[in-house]
């Protein structure tokens, strides 16, 4: 070509440069590489190239191998990165696996079993930690409630066997039954039978609502047990120990005017000839206990049912089905304690009246 002989949008041109237009898919056919032909129109010859189409699809060859290998090579890491992300992933998840994996087999029947906590010290050991204390409270609120309908079909079986009896044997012999006898012997076990329902269900409140029975009354404890010795009635001889003072103490006046009736009432059907009723004071507490000479009481244990409240609540029952177990039952007295140092004796505590 010369340079008289071609002329681009307008100006004459002194070289060109062909310049192969590369596919980035490494699986382009080389021989169909198209290219671009750049002029020069300037002052100076810079020489004139050669188009050659076999050199463009040489260096789209090239590109092609350069592009499978990089992409080859980054496949290759995203999979070690992903391999490695797992593998660290799967070691710290580890431990909550198998926390998970032992809650999903833990159920009511054996709430004893506990999740492993590892020894690493971090926020998965205490997460572990958590749960197990989590469990600790569930195991104590199903053993409670297991504890608690022993103790009420303890409880309501006596009356209710007393009555079936009475009137068994009424109905068997009609002609030499004393019936008024049988009348008031029967009224008695229904109204043991009404005040053990009552019991329940305001223990059933008490625990389920703690702050509604909750009072800001002033009770005599002495007054309160004279009147309970008063109208108890008992085949035992009925000693009382007060103190010449009055005892005063805070609290829910019907909870703790059932106090003492239901230490007598317990106390009444362990005791083989004595029932002591007896109040102690100190500066923060009043103790009530009732003794008698019946059998030995099991060991147990109370809590507070709150920092703040003025009942105590007993935290173990008596063996269920044992019928000469001589506690009082945590059924039928909710505000009570249960000594296991000085059998047979019950206690009940609760804090003194403040000026």
């Amino acid at each position: 070509m010369s340079r008289g002989e071609n002329i681009v949008c307008g100006a004459w041109y002194i070289s060109y440069a062909i310049i192969p237009e590369l596919s980035a898919w490494p699986f382009s056919d080389p021989a169909g590489t198209t290219v671009s032909m750049v002029w020069d129109t300037g002052e100076r010859e810079t020489g004139i190239h050669d188009y050659e189409p076999e050199a463009a699809a040489d260096a789209q060859r090239s590109f092609n191998n350069q592009t499978i290998l990089a992409g080859t090579g980054a496949v290759l890491l995203l999979g070690l990165f992903t391999a490695v992300v797992r593998l660290a992933t799967g070691r710290v998840l580890r431990p909550v696996e198998e926390i998970r994996r032992e809650m999903a087999h833990i159920t009511e029947h054996d709430l004893f079993r506990r999740v492993p906590v590892p020894r690493t010290g971090n926020e998965i050991a205490e997460l572990a930690d958590t749960v197990n204390a989590t469990l600790d409270r569930l195991e104590a609120a199903v053993e409670d409630n297991r504890r608690f309908v022993a103790d009420a079909s303890h409880e309501l079986r006596t009356p209710i066997a007393a009555l079936r009896a009475e009137l068994e044997i009424a109905s068997a012999h009609p002609g030499l039954t004393d019936w008024p006898t049988v009348v008031d012997a029967a009224l008695a076990d229904t109204n043991r039978l009404q005040r053990l329902t009552t019991d329940l269900l305001l223990l059933a409140r008490l625990d389920h609502h703690p702050h509604t029975t909750r009072s800001e009354d002033t009770v005599d404890l002495t007054a309160v047990i004279h009147e309970a010795a008063a109208h108890h009635r008992t085949r035992h001889v009925l000693t009382t120990e007060l103190p010449d003072q009055p005892a005063l103490v805070r609290g829910s006046r019907a909870l703790l005017g059932r106090l003492p009736s239901n230490l007598l009432d317990n106390a009444e059907r362990h005791a083989a000839t004595t029932v002591t009723i007896r109040l102690t004071t100190s500066d923060h507490h009043a103790v009530l206990e009732s003794r008698t000479t019946g059998p030995v009481s099991r060991p147990s244990t109370a809590k507070p049912s709150s920092p703040a409240s003025p009942a105590w609540t007993a935290t173990a029952a008596a063996t269920p089905g044992a019928p000469d177990s001589g506690c009082p039952s945590p059924v039928a007295s909710p505000p009570l304690t249960r000594e296991p140092s000085a059998p047979p004796t019950a206690r009940a505590s609760t804090p003194a009246a403040r000026d």
